[in-house]
């Protein structure tokens, strides 16, 4: 499994083609794991002459999961949106 150390957590990721060629990041939404993104779709991008990495957020599929309070989503949202700190 490969992983990457950021921050003292690991960041599970994947790479599809040829590192010398352009690099194409592909970014999941919120929840979302890497395997959102099948391996034929990459190796669909890696035949246009791309390198693909798929990767898991934190607390996400493969990557470390933190036990920590999230506190309400909604409630953070709603207080950035509002010009709260």
């Amino acid at each position: 499994m490969p992983t990457t150390k950021a921050n003292g957590i690991d960041i599970y990721h994947e790479s599809f083609g040829d590192s010398r060629n352009p690099t194409l990041l592909l970014v999941n939404g919120l929840g979302a794991q890497a395997t959102g993104y099948e391996p034929e779709y990459c190796e669909s991008l890696v035949e246009r002459g791309l390198h693909v990495i798929r990767y898991d957020n934190r607390d996400v599929g493969l990557s470390t999961h933190v036990d920590a309070d999230a506190g309400d989503l909604m409630e953070s949202v709603a207080a950035a949106f509002g010009g709260e700190s």
